[in-house]
């Protein structure tokens, strides 16, 4: 056919594609190739070989000790697209946890994080939780290879900053808390 070319090896277009059924797979390692694009002087892979939506389940922890929550409710869904995971999570606590200790930590994200970098993200809403003094935001950070993320306040006044939340803060019943972070594996 005109402008189609096929080899062993290859198969060329030349004026587009059109499927009307199924699917393009692509062997492990392999994807859609922009190397014909320009370059960002930074730019270290132009190869999208990664696709994926799921849910994932998630759970409060401590730095020290084991946690004892009951959940009422946790629902977790992620997507992510080559290297960078966008994940969404809330849950709600039914009992009084009281048996761990150190920084409130919300774990069990869907993949590992980056060592590269830390990887911030939000808290969209929480409640039932011991308020910090001078409390401006609520945040959470996943610090080097982890798959858990350590919940943050930021204090307005400026004296001591951004600060992990202590776990005393989450030994109230009827916690509820909402998550949001973009960050990369």
């Amino acid at each position: 056919a005109e402008g189609l070319t096929l080899s062993s090896t290859s198969l060329t277009i030349a004026n587009g594609l059109t499927m009307t059924d199924g699917d393009i797979t692509f062997a492990d390692g392999h994807g859609l190739s922009y190397a014909a694009t320009g370059d960002a002087s930074g730019m270290a892979n132009e190869l999208l070989d990664d696709y994926e939506e799921g849910t994932w389940t998630p759970e409060l922890d401590a730095s020290s000790g084991s946690f004892d929550a009951t959940y009422s409710f946790q629902a977790g869904a992620y997507t992510k697209i080559g290297r960078m995971v966008y994940a969404h999570g809330q849950l709600g606590v039914s009992n009084t946890p009281s048996t761990a200790s150190g920084e409130l930590r919300v774990r069990n994200f869907p993949f590992t994080a980056s060592s590269a970098a830390q990887h911030l993200g939000i808290v969209g809403f929480y409640n039932n939780f011991t308020s910090q003094t001078d409390q401006a935001s609520v945040s959470i950070d996943i610090d080097g290879a982890a798959t858990f993320a350590t919940v943050r306040t930021h204090e307005f006044n400026g004296s001591s900053g951004y600060n992990a939340v202590p776990l005393g803060a989450a030994h109230n019943a009827n916690q509820r808390i909402t998550v949001q972070i973009v960050y990369f594996v």
